[in-house]
């Protein structure tokens, strides 16, 4: 399984909790789905999240993340989800050429040289990169 799906299936399993109205969520450890978790923190999508690591046999243990969702008013915040950026077909794009999402009011995230950031950082930043998707 390459990074990337390990990223859409967290964002899946993200969505569906939030459909269902789960308020915790439980996704397979990634570098690339902490550094994500990071952002969406920080733009208030989700409320929190903590690695959780358990040891297998001594010197081995399994880790996975506990995202814990946000909902105003019982409607969850994310309401669209985009990913642009999949395994056979990889989206990149110059600073000048970053796109938006639902005319600008949701966030799109690309992955640039500079690491993970909002395309309105990586503009302001003239930075392009792979985009990898868009959240509302």
């Amino acid at each position: 399984m390459s990074c990337n799906s390990v990223l859409i299936d967290s964002l899946t399993r993200i969505r569906n909790a939030q459909r269902a109205k789960f308020h915790r969520v439980k996704l397979k450890f990634s570098k690339l789905v902490v550094n994500v978790l990071k952002i969406l923190c920080d733009l208030d999508y989700i409320d929190s999240f903590e690695v959780l690591r358990i040891e297998r046999d001594g010197s081995a243990y399994d880790a996975f993340i506990l995202v814990s969702l946000r909902y105003y008013n019982s409607a969850p915040l994310i309401s669209k989800m985009k990913v642009f950026s999949k395994p056979g077909n990889r989206v990149y794009v110059q600073s000048g050429n970053l796109p938006t999402f639902f005319d600008g009011m949701g966030v799109v995230i690309v992955s640039t040289s500079k690491g993970l950031m909002i395309a309105s950082d990586a503009a302001k930043a003239n930075i392009g990169g792979e985009v990898l998707f868009g959240v509302f």
